[in-house]
């Protein structure tokens, strides 16, 4: 009676308030234990992953190549074999059988490896180990377990060979977890090394979906550098997907967010063309954070817009880079930028050599770095620091041009725009191109630089087409200026004979005999001394002269028909015999040269007598001991390295085998 009169002066609602904060305090005692154990397990986890990439990280690199991964499978194999056939005979595997077992052990990682492969499981990378390498996985699996049940019924008079269904099938059920779980801990320790970020700058990148695997590929192998999350465009059906291994945080309009809670030193966008670049610089500029492009070499390839770091506050040109700077007219030109105080770079493949650098070599303000022009990572380099570029770097004439058109295209029309689209990236507004008069093709009439282009050859169509992108390309931060050049001629460092007048003037000092091509035709010629002072003189003009604009080098006084230079030789060298002959070559111009004469004051200073003169010495005294050598002709120079495995080692070679 007592316990229920007690009972009963409890209300319901005192009652349900008893119950309530009894569950209360229980759930909250049960949360807290569950806490406390959640915290235990990943501080355990931590710990063992952190010691697991201890591990894997003093590993060489071989060991995560592929024919380790063969070889561990082969291994896998050979270890789920041995199980099966423990767990099938109750761990007394039979003595006759125990042959059987063996013999399996030795052929089983062959033929297992072989299926796999034939199949493509090892052409992914295995730390990158994805739901779909695992259907690839387990498909070659599979495959492998099929053959060893046919040779199984095939053979099955054969002692050795007679395995029992039983130990197949179970051999196959172990082998595919222990494979997928060794591929799935490589993808956990990349991860973990990942996102572990320790003194290393944390990086988040932004680009699309289809550039992300390859720029991501590319950070793995710096160690200073550690991506804590990537942002792509339309991510609404990938936040939470990790691409790589890393973990897709959300779309760019996300950034503001997240550099709030500080989480990223530095941010990556691999992809030049999306649209949100300029919002992600204004945030990240508000908070302190360095932004940096890295265009691919698709982006650059295709023209994609970049955006400009921090602009210099000064317009002064201090230091310049010279692409093909070693050549017949950068040789000439490097060393009087260097003697007017200006810092150089030169940015050459020296397929001629380097002698035409040689008297400066060890000028402080000079510095030569070897690159190909068609590489980007080359040119990156070569333009930092940079304030202006004159861009010599071309296969050069007819001739050499028709060698191989696929190299000509990519060095004098496609490496251009990549050179282009660089400069404006680092902020370079004085970009001097050397172009050429024989974009005119065949006139009748005197041409400026309003005549409509008629390129009647490869070398000419390039040289258009590169004109074109440097005007589309114009703006108030990027000044190009293009120089269309005469017919060059005269001595330098690096010397040509494949000129017509430096190879009539050789030819009259050893033979005594010239031919002249077509002597009715006219050509405006340019001794190459002068074409150097044009340069010098468009990198010196100010930009609202030469922005945008096109310049003929040269001057009437050399605007000369074929015959008329052959009769300047043959009064300079004494019997010289001229035999006049007509073939295919259609060009035919004279070129105004008004323009340069007003605008920069420019004039020309060497005469072709002046040129005959110099060539005519250099031979007859046997400083050039054989003019006809192929280091003197562009045309052969280029066949030797069209046909070497270097012409195609370029970013754009390798864009093409992607896009494949």
């Amino acid at each position: 009676m007592k316990f229920a009169d007690s009972l009963g002066k409890i209300s319901n609602g005192d009652w349900n308030r008893h119950f309530l904060t009894k569950a209360g305090d229980l759930l909250l005692t049960t949360s807290t234990q569950a806490r406390l154990a959640l915290s235990t397990i990943l501080g355990a986890r931590q710990w063992m992953l952190k010691g697991a990439v201890s591990v894997q990280n003093h590993l060489p690199s071989a060991f995560f190549s592929r024919w380790s991964q063969v070889t561990i499978d082969a291994l896998l194999t050979s270890v789920s074999l041995y199980i099966a056939c423990q767990l099938r005979f109750e761990f007394d595997v039979p003595q006759p059988q125990r042959g059987v077992m063996y013999t399996w052990m030795l052929l089983l990682p062959i033929l297992r490896p072989a299926m796999m492969w034939s199949v493509g499981v090892y052409h992914m990378t295995w730390r990158y180990f994805s739901f779909h390498d695992a259907m690839r996985l387990g498909f070659g699996a599979l495959l492998s377990t099929a053959l060893l049940l046919a040779l199984r019924i095939g053979f099955y008079d054969v002692s050795l060979l007679s395995n029992p269904i039983g130990v197949i099938v179970i051999e196959g059920a172990i082998f595919l977890p222990l494979a997928s779980a060794v591929r799935a801990l490589r993808r956990l320790l990349t991860e973990e090394t990942l996102l572990s970020t320790g003194d290393s700058t944390r990086l988040l990148l932004v680009g699309s979906e289809a550039v992300l695997p390859s720029t991501l590929h590319q950070i793995f192998h710096d160690r200073n550098v550690k991506v804590v999350g990537l942002l792509v465009p339309s991510a609404k059906r990938l936040t939470g997907v990790r691409i790589c291994g890393c973990p897709v945080l959300g779309e760019p309009r996300a950034i503001d967010r997240l550099l709030q809670q500080r989480m990223a030193d530095l941010i990556m966008i691999a992809d030049a063309g999306l649209d949100c670049i300029g919002d992600i610089v204004s945030v990240a500029t508000h908070y302190g954070i360095e932004v940096r492009l890295l265009p691919s070499a698709a982006n650059v390839m295709r023209g994609d817009v970049s955006v400009s770091p921090r602009r210099r506050s000064s317009n002064r040109v201090e230091r310049v880079l010279v692409v093909g700077g070693a050549g017949y007219l950068g040789s000439i030109l490097v060393p009087m930028l260097v003697t007017r105080g200006y810092k150089i770079r030169v940015l050459d493949r020296l397929l001629f050599g380097d002698e035409s650098l040689a008297d400066i070599k060890g000028h402080p303000n000079f510095e030569l770095m070897v690159g190909d022009f068609r590489d980007i990572q080359s040119v990156v380099a070569a333009l930092k620091q940079c304030d202006a570029v004159i861009d010599l770097a071309a296969l050069v004439g007819d001739p050499a041009c028709a060698v191989n058109q696929q190299l000509s295209l990519e060095i004098n029309r496609a490496a251009t725009r990549m050179l282009i689209e660089i400069c404006k990236g680092y902020g370079v507004s004085r970009f001097v191109f050397a172009s050429t008069c024989s974009v005119y093709g065949a006139s009748d009439y005197l041409v400026d630089e309003l005549t409509i282009p008629q390129p009647i050859s490869i070398y000419a169509e390039t040289k258009v087409a590169s004109e074109q992108l440097l005007l589309e390309a114009m703006s108030q931060d990027f000044h190009p200026v293009i120089l269309r050049l005469g017919t060059l001629f005269g001595l330098s460092p690096r010397p040509r004979f494949d000129l017509v007048i430096n190879l009539l003037a050789a030819r009259a000092a050893t033979l005594g005999k010239i031919t002249i091509f077509n002597g009715e035709q006219w050509r405006p010629f340019l001794h190459v001394k002068d074409a150097a002072r044009a340069f010098v003189t468009a990198l010196e003009a100010s930009s609202d002269l030469v922005s945008g604009e096109i310049f003929n080098v040269g001057d009437y006084r050399l605007n000369l028909q074929l015959s008329a230079v052959s009769k300047k030789i043959a009064d300079i060298v004494c019997a010289v015999d001229i035999e006049n002959v007509a073939n295919g070559d259609k060009r035919n111009y004279r070129a105004s040269f008004d323009k340069i004469h007003t605008c920069l004051g420019f004039v020309c200073e060497k005469t072709v007598e002046f040129g005959v003169r110099e060539v005519f010495e250099a031979v007859q005294s046997r400083r050039i001991s054989d003019f006809t050598a192929s280091r003197f002709n562009n045309q052969l120079v280029t066949q030797m390295f069209a046909e070497s495995a270097s012409a195609a080692q370029s970013s754009m070679r390798a864009l093409a085998k992607l896009a494949v």
